[in-house]
């Protein structure tokens, strides 16, 4: 039912609009139930953007939050490296 009422409204927010939802959309099994409280209080509506998605094995969505975010901050910083950036 989250799905159709994001579809119906186009709000963000109603797929992840309980705890529950949001780790299981957002983030991997092993997020501490105290962090996601923190990040479920700190919810806002999304901004969408057009980029090229790259899927890092065992990250969940909200990669910054994860307890294995350095994979990712590395991924990036490759990836700046790769672009002279």
């Amino acid at each position: 039912m989250p799905f159709l009422k994001y579809m119906l409204s186009l709000d963000s927010l109603q797929m992840v609009a309980t705890p529950d939802l949001m780790k299981d959309v957002l983030f991997s099994p092993t997020l501490p139930a105290s962090d996601l409280a923190r990040h479920f209080a700190r919810l806002q509506p999304e901004s969408y953007l057009v980029t090229e998605a790259e899927v890092i094995p065992n990250i969940a969505h909200d990669m910054m939050l994860e307890p294995e975010w350095q994979k990712v901050a590395d991924r990036m910083l490759g990836w700046l490296t790769e672009h002279g950036l």
